[in-house]
């Protein structure tokens, strides 16, 4: 029993697809779940439908899985399809879009998953990382993209002032946003307002340690 629930979806909506006639199918993706997703139909004893695999990665072309072997995007035009199955979830959208660059066949779509929904900014989580301490920012799920997206927009729109943070733990949140201003050239500073309460000695100031970056302060 398959255990990965966009595995699973992909898997039975083929099962379907393959049901209702298709015989043609192309599998785009070999990372991770592509291989599950193919694999599994081998198991099934369905390898036979799967007529082609594409993947853009130059390091996987030309290799054989299951007696499929993997070609560029660029060779989808010489083969015969009725369905294409996206086994990406993330990249579904970019993976559409190399699909009409290279075919304008309108193939059965087979695709699964809302991870392309998530917020996937390289810059957020670039400074998410460089953080030495991370952000215990937890009102709500999104609220970290959320603080960044603010902060962007403040900065884009070359707005002046600074930043209060009140309750700032280990700061985490403090040194992120500190960071988010510093990176878009905004001159503000952050300042962070915090009682400690009776834990001085966990302080934000050394939690973090003396390398943190400025621009921020913070008032007990």
């Amino acid at each position: 029993m398959l255990k990965d629930e966009f595995v699973t979806e992909l898997v039975q909506e083929i099962v379907q697809a393959i049901a209702e006639g298709s015989q043609r199918i192309i599998v785009w993706g070999t990372k991770g779940r592509g291989l599950a997703v193919i694999s599994a139909l081998n198991s099934m004893g369905l390898i036979s439908f799967v007529y082609g695999i594409i993947d853009s990665d130059a390091t996987v072309q030309g290799r054989s899985f299951f007696g499929v072997e993997v070609q560029p995007p660029d060779g989808l035009s010489r083969m015969e399809l009725d369905t294409l199955v996206i086994a990406s979830d993330e990249g579904k959208e970019t993976t559409l879009s190399q699909f009409v660059q290279v075919d304008s066949r309108i193939p059965r779509i087979i695709l699964g998953g809302q991870a392309n929904y998530e917020f996937g900014d390289p810059i957020y989580q670039q400074l998410q990382r460089s953080c030495p301490v991370k952000s215990k920012a937890g009102g709500y799920a999104h609220m970290l993209v959320h603080l960044y997206q603010s902060l962007q927009y403040v900065a884009m729109r070359k707005l002046h002032g600074d930043v209060a943070e009140f309750g700032v733990y280990q700061g985490g949140t403090t040194v992120f946003m500190a960071k988010v201003l510093q990176h878009y050239g905004h001159a503000g500073r952050v300042y962070g307002f915090d009682t400690f309460c009776k834990r001085q000695e966990q302080s934000a100031p050394r939690a973090i340690g003396k390398s943190a970056p400025p621009p921020f302060q913070f008032i007990c």
